[in-house]
């Protein structure tokens, strides 16, 4: 269990963000009978919000990837569409930020897109020609989906996020199943601007070329570039543009920018040490 309460009752401090992780042992499972068949390492959901959670076991050290389509136009939605997080070595490796302050000024109104953890230069996404994702948009669905040995690809249509922005853009993930290797590949036709490619990770960074290798609590996970792409890799602060938002301290953003072209390729492979 992740719930850890800042007091008790009368204890006059608010509760942590995970003061509803109790309410979870309601949905817990009844423990496997012996023999029971083993759950699926692929799974998909449909529906508004698509999402493809990948996994090599069901174990504490699994290396996990899930991806999510779908759309900001809903109900406390970000700019996350074609975002994704990685597992290796019991602990995340690419993040979610997740939510800000409810109380900031205009947080579910006006000026909901402008906070950093909210839009999509925040999300380990595309952002084309500095614009920010359609707040708009249309569900982001999956459209193929196939197991090949030990591999499964998702392929999303990402194009209604990026309305006005490029004719076309697509999102695959490939998994192993095995080894719990990643790769992301991205398809752009006719961007308006150059495209950033982006992470978000609390590991320390280091660029080696065409690879920047993640390290935390002596493990690594190496990030590589395997299309031809121009831009080299930039590390910087994950840090908002204004003061009153949460602060982000250790995490930093990974990224780098191709310039535009009638056709862009991306492709970068994620591998656990």
């Amino acid at each position: 269990m992740r719930a850890r309460l800042a007091a008790g009752p009368g204890g006059g401090k608010p509760f942590s963000e995970d003061r509803f992780a109790p309410l979870e042992l309601l949905w817990l499972p009844p423990e496997p009978r012996q023999g029971a068949p083993q759950l699926p390492v692929a799974a998909l959901f449909g529906g508004e919000q698509a999402v493809a959670a990948l996994r090599t076991a069901w174990s504490d050290d699994a290396v996990s990837l899930a991806v999510k389509g779908g759309t900001p136009a809903v109900n406390h939605g970000h700019m996350d569409v074609g975002s994704f997080v990685y597992d290796a070595h019991r602990t995340r490796w690419i993040h979610d930020l997740g939510s800000d302050d409810y109380n900031l000024p205009g947080y579910f109104g006006g000026q909901r897109w402008n906070y950093f953890r909210l839009n999509s230069l925040s999300h380990n996404t595309l952002v084309i020609g500095g614009k920010l994702q359609d707040r708009k948009a249309a569900p982001c669905p999956v459209t193929s989906h196939r197991r090949d040995g030990s591999w499964s690809t998702v392929v999303f249509d990402l194009g209604p996020a990026y309305r006005g922005q490029a004719d076309e853009v697509t999102r695959t993930v490939k998994f192993d199943h095995a080894s719990g290797v990643a790769v992301v590949s991205d398809g752009i036709t006719k961007p308006t601007g150059e495209v950033r490619w982006a992470v978000v990770t609390d590991a320390e960074t280091a660029v080696a070329g065409r690879d920047v290798v993640l390290r935390k609590k002596g493990e690594t996970v190496t990030l590589r570039r395997m299309d031809q792409g121009g831009g080299g890799w930039e590390v910087t602060d994950a840090k908002p543009p204004t003061a009153r938002e949460k602060p982000n301290p250790g995490f930093r953003m990974v990224w780098f920018t191709v310039p535009a072209a009638a056709k862009i390729a991306i492709e970068v492979a994620l591998r656990p040490g």
